[in-house]
């Protein structure tokens, strides 16, 4: 028998296809600026204001005489602030303090309330340091410092001698004093306030000290 020869072809294998791939771009984070808080404050405000108001002097809360006080100011508002709220201001206060014993001896006669002769006149000057709080249209402040009161009462008993001023001499007295009060600014430049200070009016001797309490209106401008 004849054996054929079985011959096998080759077997062709195909590469496989790669395909190419594009090369990733390199992206750039660029770093976000965020910008600073800034800290508010309370604004500086000059003011200039004028009023007047009443009140009482009293030795010992028994004897009370009355007084009428008439002046005008100056405050520097938060010329060195905390916060938006708190600030140190600066009061300068200057007027007219009107003396009478009774309101019904002074207000028996009409003229009598506009004659000067019904009353003691004294002079007065104020300084006084404190917080103002700032609540939008409305101020409020705690203050202290002390009043000079300029009188033509001279005595040896006026705790700071008594001087010749402008060719008049002149009784001067030193009271320290504590002041609280509140304004409301109708506007931003226009506003009117109240206050109410208590000044402990001082003597060489001690047992004539008084106490004056007052209390005050008044008109401001504001800047």
């Amino acid at each position: 028998p004849v054996v054929e020869e079985v011959v096998e072809a080759p077997v062709v294998v195909e590469a496989p296809v790669v395909e190419e791939v594009a090369p990733v771009a390199e992206v750039v984070v660029e770093p976000i600026e965020v910008p600073a808080v800034k800290k508010t404050k309370a604004p500086f405000r000059f003011t200039m204001s004028i009023g007047g108001g009443a009140g009482v002097v009293t030795q010992n809360f028994k004897d009370i005489g009355n007084e009428f006080k008439l002046g005008f100011g100056l405050g520097f508002e938060n010329f060195i602030s905390f916060n938006k709220t708190v600030g140190l201001s600066l009061q300068l206060n200057g007027g007219i303090d009107l003396r009478f014993a009774k309101y019904d001896v002074l207000f028996k006669s009409f003229s009598n309330v506009f004659s000067l002769s019904s009353y003691a006149k004294d002079c007065y000057a104020e300084a006084l340091l404190g917080l103002s709080f700032n609540t939008g249209k409305v101020t409020t402040h705690l203050s202290g410092g002390a009043r000079f009161i300029f009188s033509g009462h001279l005595s040896p008993d006026n705790i700071l001698g008594n001087w010749k001023l402008l060719g008049k001499d002149v009784g001067i007295t030193l009271a320290p004093m504590a002041s609280a009060g509140i304004r409301f600014d109708f506007t931003k430049h226009f506003g009117m306030g109240l206050d109410v200070n208590y000044a402990y009016l001082m003597n060489k001797t001690s047992s004539n000290n008084m106490h004056d309490i007052d209390g005050r209106i008044y008109m401001s401008l504001v800047f």
